[in-house]
C-alpha cells in the first residue's frame, strides 16, 4: 500500500473482491492512513473520525421512520431512533404514548413520578467531563516549527536534538568603528587590548537610505559626513552601516544589533542627498526628510536615538559634483528636535505616539507597543531581504530577539517574536479577528465587528 496522509483512491481489483473489501458493483476502494500511520482500506461511504481512537468510523445515524425505510442513494447508515432521554421524561412520555392514553396508565405514571418528585434521592444523571465535549484523541506528532524546549525540535544531522534557535545577545558597543582621525575602520575588541578598556570610545552614529546613497563617491561623502559630525561632537569615532558592519562573514549577525548600535551612540545624526533648491537659513530638506522617513529601517533608528536636537546634513545634487561634499561639510547641518520629527512621516499620528513611549511621555502598554509599531512598519518601503523584514525591524524595539531565520515567512517571523515577548496574546489576538476583506494580509488589523 502506497505511503498516504490522507485518502486515496484506486479501481478495484480481483483480489480486493475476493479479499471482501468492496462488493463487484462498487467501482472504487478508497484507502486512508491517519497521522498514526494506521491503514484503513474499504469502499466509498461517508465516515467520521471516532474521538475514542481517532480511526475513520462508519457514520450512523438515527432517523425517522419514512427515512429509515428509504435507504436508496445514500452511502451512511441508518438506525432507529433511541430514546436517550431521563427516565423521568420516558416514563411520561410512556404513559401518554398512542394507544395507552387511558386512565388505567395515567394514573400509575403520575403516582411514579410524584414520588420521585418528593423523594430525597437526585433524579439527574451524573455529566461527563463536567459538562464539556470529548476530547479528540486526534493530534499531530509531527515536530513543531520552533519549539522552545529543544528536545522537541526535530533531528539535526544525527544529533537527536537541533541546536537552540536561541537568542540576539545584546552588546554593549559595535563590533567596529571608523576613527574620526583619518576615517581609518578599526576592530573595537583589538583597539581596547592596545588601548585599555578605561579608555573613552564614544561614537556618533550616520543614518542614511541608500536609497539616496548609491555610488561609491557617495560612501566617501558619507565617511566624510561622518568625520565632521564626530568632531563636531567633539568624540573619537563614528558608526555607517556601509563601512562598519565588518567582514562579509560577520555582516548579517551585526546587521541585527543595529539597534543595540543606536542606543550605544553619543549621538545620531541624519544624512540626505538630492536636489534641493536655494535654502533660506533654517529651511530644512522636507522632501529628502520624506524619502528619510518612510523607510523600513530608520524608524527604529529615530526612536532609539538619544534625547537630543538631531542634526541633519545635505548633499546638495544640484549643485557641480565637485562642490557638494565641499558645500555639505562647509554649512552648518539643520537641527531638529526628535518629538517633532513625526511630521516627517505620512504616518505622523502613529509616529508620534512611538516617539512619546521612548521619550516616556505616553507610556504604551506591551500590548499596544507591539500593535502600533508593527502597523507602522508594515507601511514602510524597503528593498526586500527576507520576508519577515517588518518583524525583524521591530525586534530591534523589543526585549527578547530571536534569531532570524532566512526560511520564515512574514507570519513565521512575527510569530516566534510574539511568542518570544510577552505581548499580552498579541498573537492569539490577531488569529481570532476576522478581517473585512477574506484576502487580508496576516498583519491587518481591522475587524470585520470593529472588535
Amino acid at each position: 500500500m502506497a505511503q498516504m496522509n490522507h485518502w486515496d483512491v484506486h479501481d478495484v481489483t480481483k483480489d480486493d473482491e475476493e479479499a471482501g473489501l468492496v462488493s463487484r458493483m462498487s467501482h472504487q476502494i478508497f484507502h486512508h492512513r491517519d497521522i498514526l500511520k494506521r491503514p484503513y482500506s474499504g469502499p466509498r461511504d461517508t465516515r467520521f473520525l471516532n474521538p475514542k481512537d481517532g480511526r475513520p468510523t462508519k457514520l450512523v445515524v438515527q432517523c425517522s421512520d419514512e427515512v429509515l425505510a428509504n435507504r436508496s442513494g445514500a452511502d451512511w447508515s441508518r438506525t432507529t431512533t433511541v430514546n436517550k432521554g431521563p427516565w423521568m421524561f420516558r416514563l411520561a412520555h410512556w404513559a401518554t404514548a398512542d394507544g395507552q392514553s387511558s386512565v388505567f396508565w395515567w394514573l400509575p405514571a403520575c403516582a411514579v413520578l410524584t414520588i420521585v418528585l418528593l423523594s430525597p434521592f437526585p433524579v439527574t444523571t451524573k455529566s461527563r467531563n463536567n459538562g464539556f465535549y470529548e476530547s479528540v484523541p486526534y493530534k499531530d506528532w509531527q515536530y513543531p516549527y520552533d519549539a522552545r524546549n529543544r528536545h522537541e525540535n526535530p533531528p539535526y544531522h544525527g544529533v537527536p536534538s537541533r541546536p537552540l534557535i536561541g537568542q540576539i545577545e545584546r552588546v554593549s558597543e559595535p563590533a567596529y568603528l571608523c576613527l574620526a582621525d583619518g576615517m581609518r575602520r578599526i576592530n573595537v575588541q583589538e583597539w581596547r587590548k592596545a588601548n585599555g578598556n578605561d579608555v573613552a570610545l564614544e561614537y556618533v552614529m550616520v543614518s542614511y537610505t541608500g536609497e539616496q546613497f548609491v555610488t561609491d563617491n557617495d560612501k566617501y561623502s558619507l565617511n566624510a559626513i561622518g568625520q565632521r559630525a564626530a568632531k563636531t561632537a567633539n568624540v573619537k569615532a563614528y558608526w555607517l552601516s556601509c563601512s562598519c558592519l565588518g567582514p562579509v562573514s560577520e555582516q548579517e549577525e551585526n546587521v541585527w544589533r543595529i539597534s543595540d548600535v543606536i542606543q550605544g551612540a553619543f549621538e545620531v545624526v541624519i544624512a540626505v542627498a538630492g536636489p534641493v533648491g536655494v535654502k533660506e537659513r533654517g529651511e530644512l530638506p522636507v522632501e529628502l526628510l520624506n524619502q528619510w522617513g518612510d523607510r523600513l529601517w530608520t524608524l527604529p533608528e529615530l526612536l532609539l536615538s538619544p534625547e537630543r536636537d538631531i542634526q541633519i546634513y545635505t548633499l546638495n545634487r544640484s549643485l557641480d559634483p565637485s562642490q557638494q561634499l565641499d558645500q555639505c561639510l562647509d554649512t552648518s547641518p539643520d537641527r531638529i528636535n526628535r518629538r517633532n520629527f513625526s511630521r516627517f512621516c505620512q504616518d505622523d499620528s502613529i509616529v508620534g505616539q512611538l516617539i512619546a513611549h521612548y521619550e516616556g511621555s505616553v507610556i504604551l502598554s506591551r500590548l499596544e507597543l507591539i500593535a502600533t509599531a508593527l502597523k507602522c512598519l508594515e507601511r514602510r518601503h524597503t528593498t526586500e531581504y527576507l520576508p519577515g523584514d517588518p518583524s525583524y525591524s521591530l525586534m530591534g524595539l523589543l526585549r527578547q530577539r530571536p534569531n532570524a531565520r532566512k526560511d520564515d515567512s512574514g507570519f513565521q517571523a512575527f510569530a516566534r517574536l510574539s511568542l518570544a515577548n510577552d505581548s499580552d496574546l498579541l498573537l492569539e489576538r490577531l488569529i481570532c479577528l476576522l478581517p473585512p476583506k477574506p484576502d487580508a494580509p496576516w498583519y491587518s488589523f481591522q475587524d470585520h465587528w470593529d472588535a
